[in-house]
């Protein structure tokens, strides 16, 4: 792209910053799991790289992630699991070791599940409930973000009581 329209459409996505809001409990939720020990990142199927760092950064979060991936700077969309595994492969972490917390059904979820990762899925009012249509299911719904650190050390606690037991008998 040009020099000057890059800086037209830099110019074009730094309007859109005032009408960014960072959502209700988001700040606290964040400080919570990076205290509980957990890598945070972001994925982002934004159309301008640069404006989701500029947005944290705007909101006072972008120190608080290890890793932001959008899909503009990795030519991949999601629900395609390559962009969850772009995301996870420079933390060091497998897709099993990952958890997705979204609010689109399909992107989000089901891209997350896809991908191998857990997902908790952030439903905004209104929002279609696909879960008597598909066998891809969140492992957790909640509608409130400040309860993800507690949400999220339930998840853990729960999947390591089933490695110790096992559904199956002990065979794995």
């Amino acid at each position: 792209m040009r020099t000057e329209n890059r800086a037209r459409v830099e110019e074009l996505f730094r309007s859109y910053l005032p009408d960014v809001t960072i959502k209700a409990g988001a700040a606290e939720a964040i400080d919570g799991l990076a205290a509980g020990g957990y890598h945070l990142g972001v994925i982002s199927n934004a159309a301008h790289g640069p404006f989701i760092s500029w947005a944290l950064a705007d909101g006072g979060l972008l120190a608080r992630f290890d890793r932001i991936v959008v899909s503009a700077d990795v030519g991949i969309r999601k629900p395609w699991p390559q962009i969850f595994h772009a995301a996870l492969g420079p933390m060091g972490l497998a897709p099993a070791e990952g958890l997705y917390v979204g609010n689109d059904y399909i992107r989000d979820v089901m891209g997350a599940k896809l991908a191998g990762l857990r997902a908790i899925w952030i439903p905004a009012s209104g929002d279609r409930d696909y879960r008597a249509y598909t066998r891809v299911h969140p492992d957790a719904v909640s509608d409130r973000l400040e309860q993800l650190p507690d949400l999220v050390k339930s998840l853990d606690r729960l999947e390591r009581a089933e490695e110790i037991s096992p559904a199956d008998g002990g065979r794995r």
